[in-house]
């Protein structure tokens, strides 16, 4: 189901622990998966907002982890590897964004 289609309403009923599924197409239409992230932002009209937050760490997982099995990485290279990280989350962004419009 595409959610080019606005607006689209689901309702989730909330468990005795605090927890809601959410709908299999807001997942994919945000890209969320088992781990995501997600953000909630009341705005001042009382409107929420729930957005993705960018997998940022799970890539870089292990990358200090390396003593002992493989040579430390300097921290040049460590450095090279966060903003090849950063470079291809803004990438995917912006492509997110250009997709809504």
């Amino acid at each position: 189901m595409s959610l080019k289609r606005r607006p689209f309403r689901k309702i989730s009923r909330l468990s005795p622990r605090g927890q809601i599924t959410v709908p299999k197409p807001v997942r994919d239409h945000l890209g969320l998966s088992a781990g995501s992230a997600v953000e909630f932002t009341i705005t001042d009209a009382g409107a929420v907002v729930v957005q993705k937050q960018p997998d940022s760490v799970p890539p870089l997982r292990g990358i200090l982890n390396a003593y002992g099995r493989n040579p430390a990485l300097s921290i040049a290279e460590i450095d090279e590897e966060i903003g090849r990280e950063v470079a291809r989350l803004d990438a995917s962004a912006r492509s997110a964004n250009a997709d809504d419009q």
